[in-house]
């Protein structure tokens, strides 16, 4: 089966993908067009970052205390480009200043306005904020997934928004029917 777009994808990194920040990594591609392939990591989460220090950092109004305290989602890694740029995940339908729509449900916000959103209708759940994005030139991708660095399945929410970050490189795994990654034959061959 031949894919025509990546976007609203899972691009999940294959076993033999070590000693890189692509190690056991999974990212939901938001953009595929003639210019190329972007996405964002969605199991690893920067260190030591609270979304409060985030708010404090671009002067939004940061007072409602309940609203950090139910709020304990990690700050995510997306990528290493454009590291200070926020990106974030989510299904609102509501349209912001800058928005990406990957699917008919999931939208990429990356401008204030969705923070100021988030603070007033308290609404976080189905919410991935992350810190810079991945990217690669066009046909790019597509060699890489010819020559066994990735593997590919299409997004969903559980995996999205509902299973921990330590899970979800297992349970992308485990869509696509594999269970031991490590068994995996990482050679290409040409029939």
């Amino acid at each position: 089966m031949k894919i025509k777009n990546f976007r609203n994808h899972l691009l999940i990194s294959m076993p033999n993908i070590n000693n890189t920040i692509f190690f056991k990594t999974v990212i939901y591609i938001y953009q595929n067009d003639k210019f190329g392939t972007k996405g964002i990591i969605i199991n690893k989460k920067i260190k030591n970052l609270k979304l409060k220090k985030i708010f404090e950092q671009i002067k939004i109004n940061k007072k409602n205390k309940n609203f950090f305290k139910k709020n304990k989602k990690p700050i995510l890694f997306g990528g290493p480009l454009e590291k200070n740029k926020g990106f974030i995940i989510h299904k609102f339908k509501k349209n912001f200043l800058s928005n990406i729509y990957s699917s008919p449900s999931i939208s990429i916000t990356f401008s204030k306005d969705i923070l100021k959103y988030l603070i007033k209708k308290k609404k976080y759940k189905k919410t991935l904020i992350s810190l810079g994005y991945c990217s690669w030139e066009k046909n790019q991708l597509e060699y890489e997934i010819l020559n066994n660095y990735w593997l590919l399945t299409t997004s969903n929410n559980e995996i999205l928004f509902h299973t921990s970050l330590k899970k979800k490189w297992k349970k992308s795994l485990k869509k696509i029917g594999i269970t031991n990654p490590y068994r995996l034959n990482i050679e290409t061959g040409n029939i």
